[in-house]
């Protein structure tokens, strides 16, 4: 979800880039939220950088295995939208996601670990608005 020219191209290539990442219900879900996003005006001339929150480094105790080929991530991530013309942040937040991830029957070439994120556990949560 790095947008680092315009959201509106972006976002939906990235989607299509990572989809051997993604289980196919978590991708249509993505596409869907490209759509409302894009209907509602919000990826016209957007950059978006999302990136690992300063002091929160991988731990193994951010990933819990829950069975089944199962696991929920624990990430706590800073993003940071910009307007592209004029470089104004309009939005900047720590956000913590909970990301469940399913070993997942994909050619190797394209996925070599068999892991797909298959959604959000909960629903993503704001720790910290800046801007």
């Amino acid at each position: 979800n790095h947008w680092s020219n315009d959201g509106m191209q972006d976002y939906k290539k990235q989607i299509t880039q990572f989809s051997p990442y993604l289980t196919p219900e978590f991708k249509l879900k993505l596409v869907e939220n490209y759509n409302n996003q894009l209907n509602q005006g919000e990826l016209q001339d957007r950059i978006r950088i999302l990136q690992g929150m300063a002091g929160s480094e991988y731990s193994p105790d951010d990933v819990d295995y829950v069975g089944h080929g199962t696991w929920i991530v624990h990430l706590k991530m800073r993003l940071t939208e910009m307007m592209n013309s004029n470089a104004k942040v309009v939005k900047d937040v720590q956000m913590y996601y909970t990301l469940k991830v399913v070993r997942y029957n994909v050619d190797a070439k394209q996925n070599p670990w068999g892991l797909a994120i298959a959604g959000f556990a909960k629903s993503p949560a704001r720790i910290k608005t800046i801007v």
